[in-house]
């Protein structure tokens, strides 16, 4: 679900300006087939686009997939770009990494700013000559300059974790990509990174690996004192030995302070090392610490910087997070149709809290028309997934509703439930 989640997230509301699904919108499904089968490049890019969002078309990710590669061999950009994505997340074509740097370079050279964020999560793993958080980041400053929020952040993100000098480094040779004048002065975010290095990467964990981290957390919450040890010393061992996933699991263990001493600042410690090699729940478990102040000094920006990487990689409630914080203006500016997009990308996968936020903003007409059938809708889901405040606002909306309406809300409640629950698998 993560990898389909971040695959919409960034392909489908990134390469394809929202302008443009009105120019093709009103196209004839058929009409657009004969002239993608025909050869015509934009029109294999548009049909690829249209089955790989669902808009106008059943979704079909595997022959999305191929007409966008018949469009990047006639080098169409968004589609050299969009290729890329797929390749780097394994949708539709078998996950092949250097086949998306093959594809992100080339709509990169023709100045896509996707296929320059393609390539800046490519250098944050290891492709033959070791993971290079610099250049990485050199990539992400090129990809900002679309303007796109969700591009800022994640070049925010990544200035934030690398030293002064390479953070010069990298807006020197971003500089350079565009063909302007290095900089004077860097950003703000030039400073003590906060978080170390992105790019060292700990080894990827082996089958054995995760199964011992499975048996040693079973001795932790098992009954004797003599397993509990046994398990939280092998917990020690993956985590020291770089395995991000115990590296998560004894700071959580620390957080906790059921099965080990309590002890938060330790606990920090290990989750920090987690998040350096891009641990999704590490970087949302320090986004809550950042800002709650536990175990840490209150930093709303830190905590936008973590909730961040996490949602760029397809976490859903680091997405919940980030809407909340352009709700309430919280490390961010305040704003409604931002929390709103955050919401509903989290909602559509099953985050019960963004279904009963997005089923609010419907009801209130917030960032969206006012719209009760809807808003039914989506807080009911919210309600059978177990969120404690959607009951209490499912039934203020369905008091403003008439019968008809809310035959309506019922059946787009079973619509949405088994999309949901389509997307999640």
């Amino acid at each position: 679900m993560e990898r389909r989640a971040q695959l919409l997230l960034v392909t489908c509301l990134l390469v394809f300006p929202c302008h443009a699904l009105a120019q093709f919108a009103a196209d004839p499904a058929a009409d657009l087939r004969s002239r993608a089968e025909a050869g015509e490049a934009a029109a294999q890019f548009e049909l690829g686009f249209r089955l790989l969002s669902g808009h106008g078309a059943a979704a079909d990710t595997v022959e999305a997939a191929t007409w966008y590669l018949r469009a990047a061999e006639q080098r169409v950009p968004d589609a050299e770009a969009g290729i890329a994505i797929l390749y780097l997340e394994g949708e539709g074509v078998p996950q092949d990494i250097f086949a998306s740097h093959r594809w992100a370079k080339r709509a990169a050279n023709h100045g896509h700013f996707l296929g320059y964020y393609a390539l800046s999560r490519i250098h944050l793993v290891d492709i033959g000559d070791g993971p290079d958080s610099t250049y990485a980041c050199a990539c992400a400053i090129v990809a900002a300059t679309s303007g796109l929020a969700d591009l800022e952040r994640w070049r925010d993100a990544i200035e934030a974790t690398l030293s002064a000098d390479d953070l010069a480094w990298a807006m020197k040779t971003a500089a350079e990509i565009q063909g302007l004048p290095a900089p004077d002065t860097p950003r703000s975010a030039l400073g003590v990174p906060s978080m170390p290095s992105l790019g060292k990467r700990g080894p990827t964990a082996s089958d054995a690996d995760v199964r011992r981290l499975d048996v040693a957390c079973a001795q932790i919450i098992g009954n004797s004192d003599q397993e509990k040890q046994q398990g939280l010393k092998e917990v020690k061992k993956l985590a020291k030995q770089g395995m991000a996933k115990a590296q998560t699991t004894l700071g959580v263990l620390m957080i906790e302070g059921e099965h080990v001493p309590k002890d938060e600042s330790e606990a920090v410690k290990w989750l920090r090392k987690a998040a350096s090699q891009l641990d999704r729940e590490a970087l949302v478990i320090l986004g809550r610490m950042y800002e709650s102040g536990d175990g840490v000094e209150v930093d709303a920006g830190e905590a936008i910087r973590c909730y961040t990487l996490a949602a760029s990689m397809g976490d859903i409630d680091a997405s919940t997070h980030m809407g909340v914080a352009y709700a309430l203006g919280k490390g961010v500016k305040q704003n409604d149709a931002e929390a709103h997009y955050h919401f509903d990308f989290a909602a559509r996968y099953g985050q019960v809290q963004s279904q009963c936020r997005l089923g609010l903003d419907y009801a209130l007409g917030r960032a969206v028309p006012r719209d009760l059938v809807e808003a039914y809708a989506w807080l009911k889901l919210s309600a059978e997934g177990g969120d404690d405040q959607a009951p209490m606002h499912l039934a203020q909306v369905a008091a403003e509703m008439t019968g008809d309406e809310v035959a309506r809300g019922d059946a787009r409640y079973v619509r949405l439930r088994d999309q949901v629950e389509l997307d999640r698998d």
